[in-house]
């Protein structure tokens, strides 16, 4: 938990600054939810927006307040309502490819019109939410080739959060150990396949195994019996 406030987690690992915000949103879901689901999605929204709206008023610099101001927040509340959305409604299979193609269109026009002239929540934050809601209500609907594109992906999603982490590592080492000049597709193409499978290799290794133990562990807890006074 220490390792995870906003001024020390990137500290110990770069990527971990993201880790701080996943933190800051469970933390308030967890007593949002306590008014219910539609109560608490309404609450959470309120919450958020209220204070990205203080951070751009008051100008929020120190880690903790631009953590609890940050407009990637809205990314947080866009997430939550695609998941109420696409869990208490079925939507038609043709706004799941509508969806898809708004996100390709989105980001190929951030690509187009430069990444750095927007916020982050435009360019990516925004056509991130689509594309998901749209993959989400291709599998509801059962679409033949998204549930065998899903199942052949799977893999990798199962490793991603290794990757997640791994990643930069990775990409500082190749940039670190490289003795010649190659071209700048094939560096990423490089540094992507070895990230890859670095991410398979320590999910099989390390991340599967420890989290099988710690489900056992708790388990096992949780079968104990216990001894009343």
């Amino acid at each position: 938990m220490i390792a995870l406030l906003p001024d020390s987690a990137p500290l110990v690992i770069g990527p971990a600054w993201t880790l701080t915000y996943e933190l800051y949103f469970y933390l308030v879901f967890a007593v949002v939810m306590l008014l219910g689901p539609t109560r608490g999605i309404v609450a959470l929204t309120g919450i958020f927006l209220i204070s990205i709206v203080l951070g751009v008023v008051l100008r929020a610099e120190a880690p903790a307040t631009g953590l609890a101001t940050n407009s990637l927040l809205l990314e947080f509340i866009m997430g939550v309502w695609i998941a109420r959305l696409t869990s208490s409604t079925v939507l038609p299979k043709a706004a799941g490819w509508l969806a898809l193609a708004l996100a390709i269109g989105c980001y190929a026009a951030g690509l187009a019109w430069g990444y750095n002239r927007l916020p982050s929540v435009i360019i990516w934050g925004i056509p991130s939410g689509i594309l998901i809601a749209g993959a989400i209500v291709l599998e509801q609907r059962k679409s033949v080739l998204s549930l065998r594109l899903f199942q052949r992906l799977s893999w990798l999603g199962d490793s991603s959060y290794s990757l997640y982490l791994s990643h930069m590592l990775i990409i500082s080492l190749v940039m670190h150990i490289r003795t010649f000049q190659i071209s700048l597709l094939v560096l990423v193409s490089l540094t992507s396949i070895i990230s890859v499978a670095f991410a398979i290799m320590f999910y099989d290794v390390v991340e599967r195994p420890m989290t099988r133990l710690l489900h056992k562990s708790i388990l096992h807890q949780r079968s104990e019996p216990r001894i009343s006074c």
